[in-house]
């Protein structure tokens, strides 16, 4: 009998560990694509210096308002920076390895595909001295997603269940049949709050009290709506891990707050902040020459990167009938003019990007080949074409005669997809509604953009501009002079090439005197 007990505990043994949920190799990364860049003992973040000069005081500018120190609600507005600056997340993604966790409060990873687990460094404190555990990890977690935002049920909608393992130890299980490979990264970015600091506290309620947190400063001092005080925490728990060297160096940091950003520009060369972000191309050609910029007491640097570019678009709203037909949308990117933008309004200092991610290695060039044919060989048939045979770019406004194209070729598209005049009206022939759309500026500086908006307006719509209906509408007369009968004939067959010439008429010199 002993024996037959022992080779049934063995057995028992086995099958745990060989089961679905069995044990996890334990990781000190998280990795979505191929090897992470830092392993093998690394010390710090290559373009962080470890040995950079710790103290000083930086005043920097915020914006608008605020009431609420919970920025993972929607009720409220919530202070700038509190959240990142006073609160660790489980592990930290560096600028340089976007796609890879690296540990924080989480020491070690487990990764399968049912689930992702975090062990708890045992160091881990909040700024009162508590430690982290796996509780404040499933509070942190439920009050997101049952309190918070409705981000975060979508944002973690392939979450099954948080369990605790040990006070240290805790996993997320995914749903069955997730795809979504990117979710252990986004559970890894999670803030951590003290289950215990909200104690008898309604999380989905604004507070103008600083939450406990975890991180490299405490909120120290703030008045509502005028500023914020944040000083670095000497005792700060993870000032030496490998994630931290080289970040958080001042002392203190102050945000004023100011509702207009022009008014900051003034601020700066006042000395009552010390760094201004500039964004506006106009404001960066113009509105520097001062004194303080010429003799060098203020610093005006261009700073180059090697990330992916930012932009601005305008973007279709594909749930709109409108521009559920491609060639309608393209229609109406043919009539935006970014080169008199470039000149006009952005001091020649933006460039127009064929690419949401220009400057990465996911950038589309020329015609697609190797891995990236393949992938889109499976979608042929759906795909336009063009895909396959026209290298992506977008229209050039150059001069006269090319906006005069652009617009032709517009007015063709529309044609193509059921649209035509009527009364002065591109209208859609079947419907009978008239062609029209909204724009939506959504930025801090909606007004910066509507200087841009304006001008692409005035191309869409009839009036003084370069109408479509009058660039195809009607019949213009020109008359031209030279001195022989090759050059007029060199000088219309590049009319014709151009689309511009439909008749020639020989008109005598004294006829166009009459």
């Amino acid at each position: 009998m002993a024996k037959n007990k022992t080779v049934k505990f063995f057995l028992l043994v086995a099958l745990a560990l060989f089961s679905g949920r069995g044990l996890a190799a334990e990781s000190d990364s998280i990795a979505l694509y191929g090897s992470p860049k830092y392993g093998g003992g690394w010390q710090h973040f290559d373009y962080a210096d470890p040995d950079a000069r710790k103290g000083g005081r930086v005043v920097l500018p915020a914006y608008g308002t605020f009431d609420n120190f919970n920025p993972f609600i929607f009720k409220g507005i919530a202070a700038t920076q509190v959240a990142a600056l006073t609160m660790d997340s489980l592990a930290v993604v560096p600028d340089d390895d976007i796609t890879t966790a690296y540990p924080l409060i989480a020491k070690k990873f487990e990764l399968t595909d049912e689930y992702v687990g975090f062990i708890l460094d045992e160091r881990a404190r909040f700024a009162d001295g508590s430690e982290i555990t796996a509780d404040d990890v499933i509070f942190s977690y439920r009050s997101l997603v049952e309190k918070g935002s409705p981000l975060y049920k979508i944002y973690y909608a392939d979450v099954e269940r948080a369990e605790k393992l040990n006070p240290r130890h805790v996993r997320f299980y995914f749903k069955k049949g997730s795809s979504n490979k990117e979710l252990p990264l986004i559970l890894s970015q999670m803030l951590i709050y003290s289950a215990k600091d909200w104690e008898g506290k309604d999380f989905a309620k604004p507070y103008l009290k600083a939450p406990l947190g975890s991180g490299p400063y405490v909120l120290a001092d703030f008045q509502t709506n005028k500023y914020l005080v944040f000083r670095r925490n000497p005792d700060y728990w993870a000032k030496d891990l490998p994630a931290r060297k080289g970040f958080f160096n001042f002392d203190e940091i102050r945000y004023d707050y100011y509702q207009d950003t022009t008014v900051t520009l003034q601020a700066l060369f006042s000395g009552n902040i010390d760094i201004r972000e500039e964004y506006i191309a106009k404001i960066w050609a113009t509105g520097y020459d001062n004194d303080k910029v010429r003799n060098g007491e203020i610093v005006k640097e261009e700073i180059p990167h090697s990330e992916t570019a930012r932009l601005q678009n305008f973007a279709f709203n594909l749930r709109r009938p409108q521009f559920a037909d491609r060639r309608v949308r393209e229609a109406v990117g043919l009539a935006f003019n970014f080169e008199w933008a470039k000149k006009n309004l952005f001091y020649n200092q933006y460039e127009r990007l064929n690419s949401y991610f220009t400057n990465s290695g996911m950038e589309a060039t020329g015609l697609p080949q190797g891995r990236e044919l393949e992938i889109l060989e499976q979608y042929r048939g759906r795909l336009p074409e063009s895909v396959f045979t026209v290298p992506p770019a977008n229209p050039v406004y150059t001069d006269y005669l090319s906006a005069r194209e652009n617009l032709r070729q517009a007015v063709a598209l529309l044609k193509e997809a059921g649209y035509d005049f009527v009364d002065g009206k591109m209208t859609n022939l079947k419907t009978g509604r008239p062609l029209s759309f909204e724009i939506l500026s959504n930025s801090a500086n909606g007004s910066s953009f509507t200087r841009v908006m304006l001008p692409f307006l005035k191309n869409l719509e009839s009036g003084k501009s370069t109408p479509l209906l009058n660039v195809t509408s009607g019949y213009h007369f020109h008359h031209v002079s030279a001195e022989s009968e090759e050059i007029l004939d060199e000088i219309e067959d590049a009319l014709r090439r151009k689309h511009f010439l439909t008749e020639v008429f020989p008109y005598e010199q004294e006829e166009i005197r009459k």
